[in-house]
C-alpha cells in the first residue's frame, strides 16, 4: 500500500510580464530544482518527482518531508529567478488508502 503527496502549484509570480518568457524561466526553475534529486516516487525504476501542464506544476514524493525537501529547493530556486511561489494557489494532497490525508508543507517558513 502506497501513499503519495503532492503540492500543485497553479502558478507563479515574477516581475517580468512576458508570458512567453515565464513560461521558459518556469520550465528552467522546475527541472534545476527537482533534476537530480532522489526524492519522488518510484515508478518502474525511475523517480518521478514533477508532472508539469501548461502554467502548473505538481511536485510528488512518496513522504511529507521528501515533499518539503523539493518545496524548498523549488522554492529557492524560483528566488534565484526573480519569481515567488503564490501560495494562494497551491494545493496539497495526499493520496492514500490508509485515510491519512493531513499535510504541512511550508513555504518560506
Amino acid at each position: 500500500m502506497h501513499t503519495y503527496q503532492l503540492v500543485i502549484i497553479h502558478n507563479t509570480t515574477t516581475t517580468t510580464n512576458n508570458n512567453n518568457n515565464n513560461s521558459r524561466i518556469s520550465k528552467a526553475i522546475i527541472r534545476e530544482a527537482t533534476d537530480n534529486q532522489e526524492t519522488g516516487i518510484s515508478v518502474v525504476g525511475h523517480i518521478i518527482n514533477t508532472i508539469r501542464y501548461a502554467d502548473n506544476k505538481a511536485v510528488a514524493a512518496s513522504s511529507q518531508k521528501g515533499l518539503q525537501q523539493l518545496m524548498n529547493n523549488l522554492n529557492k530556486v524560483n528566488r534565484e529567478f526573480g519569481m515567488k511561489i503564490n501560495v494562494k494557489k497551491m494545493k496539497v494532497m495526499c493520496i492514500s488508502r490508509k485515510g491519512n490525508n493531513k499535510l504541512k508543507i511550508y513555504v518560506d517558513g
